[in-house]
């Protein structure tokens, strides 16, 4: 038996790096582009007059909209074009074109310096996050920034439901790979077609399982891990659909080649969601990644 995985962030990752699909597909979240970023600030998405851009590299947000969206209070001085922000005795205050914003009157240094678009005065990503002390993350495959400000009753039961669905979760995904292995023997006529065909079943009914041992777990009360909680089981069940399709694609060495590119399709959306779904919680996965980076004797930022 394969070492199990020890983090949900490790079965995550295998989400995304069992199959690399080579058609696109429409993903359950909505598509950004350079000019239109979509900005979700904990887990809505804002309505934005003016959209979140990518200008020279780097990601800028709309200042006002976001920093009230997070419950800060905003003001713009006309004259000296200074756009300053308050929220729990936290003072902002950053200037247009300039490569410095005063946090709490310490200087903070920008990745770039802020920018009308629009009308809008736009700030770095990063900025955000570390002017309020909150969570930015950026997913380029959806072309979408998050921020989001958890209370730690969120991360607890976060955490809980993590580990009480680690094992089965982690066993799932070594069906996951080994519905790999066998599609592969199957081509390279390693194994028979009745062979693939009894080893698929029960590699699945096995996932099946773990599956159904994942969804006996109680989802958390917490409204924020719960939510976290209900996108974790809708992957794993996507990816147990996933692999029983591509089973089905393939019958006396011959393949459907019309059902595996819509299979294909279906991985590469999938492999899109579970990515983006990974920025959108990575506050909530950290801790695992950094205890899991401490045992391995590596340092460094996630």
């Amino acid at each position: 038996m394969k070492r199990r995985l020890k983090s949900l962030f490790f079965v995550c990752f295998l989400f995304s790096a069992m199959w690399t699909g080579t058609a696109e597909a429409e993903s359950r979240y909505p598509k950004g582009t350079d000019d239109h970023v979509h900005v979700y600030v904990n887990d809505q998405l804002l309505d934005l007059q003016q959209p979140a851009v990518v200008k020279d590299g780097w990601t800028l947000v709309p200042f006002r909209a976001v920093f009230e969206a997070l419950g800060a209070t905003v003001a713009w001085d006309t004259a000296t074009e200074t756009a300053t922000a308050t929220k729990d005795g936290t003072s902002v205050a950053l200037f247009l074109r300039a490569s410095a914003a005063h946090v709490n009157g310490r200087d903070i240094y920008l990745d770039t310096a802020p920018v009308k678009v629009g009308g809008r005065t736009m700030v770095p990503l990063r900025f955000v996050g570390h002017a309020l002390g909150v969570y930015a993350g950026w997913d380029p495959m959806s072309g979408s920034a998050f921020f989001s400000q958890r209370s730690p009753e969120a991360v607890t039961a976060a955490t809980f439901y993590r580990r009480a669905i680690q094992r089965p979760a982690g066993e799932m995904m070594e069906h996951f790979a080994k519905s790999d292995q066998l599609l592969q023997q199957y081509v390279e006529r390693g194994i028979s077609q009745e062979e693939f065909a009894e080893l698929s079943e029960r590699n699945q009914q096995e996932m099946k399982d773990d599956l159904d041992a994942v969804k006996a777990v109680p989802l958390p009360e917490e409204p924020t891990a719960k939510r976290f909680a209900v996108e974790m089981l809708s992957l794993l069940e996507r990816a147990y659909l996933l692999m029983d399709e591509r089973g089905g694609t393939m019958s006396e060495r011959q393949m459907n080649t019309s059902r595996a590119l819509t299979v294909t399709s279906d991985f590469y959306d999938y492999q899109c969601d579970t990515h983006t779904m990974q920025v959108q919680y990575f506050d909530l996965i950290i801790e695992e990644m950094e205890e899991r980076s401490t045992k391995g004797g590596k340092t460094g930022n996630a």
